[in-house]
């Protein structure tokens, strides 16, 4: 009884696993469709979950930039 226990546990977690994975790369390439199709979007980012840790970082750091340069440019008390 244990072992049949262990095993369909075994299964539903790799299931479940295998559903999870599917959603995260079906979410990924909509993502990816939707940055392409807005003209003024970064196209780095089509992608970056496959890209190396150096490159990801790279762009990352790079849109934190951006980020907080709009941020500063929209803050009133900024100049």
């Amino acid at each position: 009884m244990n072992t049949l226990s262990a095993v369909i546990t075994f299964l539903m977690v790799f299931v479940l696993n295998n559903a999870q994975s599917r959603d995260t790369t079906a979410i990924n390439v909509k993502l990816d469709a939707l940055i392409f199709a807005l003209e003024r979007a970064d196209n780095r980012l089509i992608g970056l979950e496959s890209q190396t840790e150096s490159e990801a970082k790279a762009v990352i750091d790079h849109v934190k930039a951006v980020v907080e340069g709009a941020s500063a440019a929209a803050d009133p008390r900024s100049g």
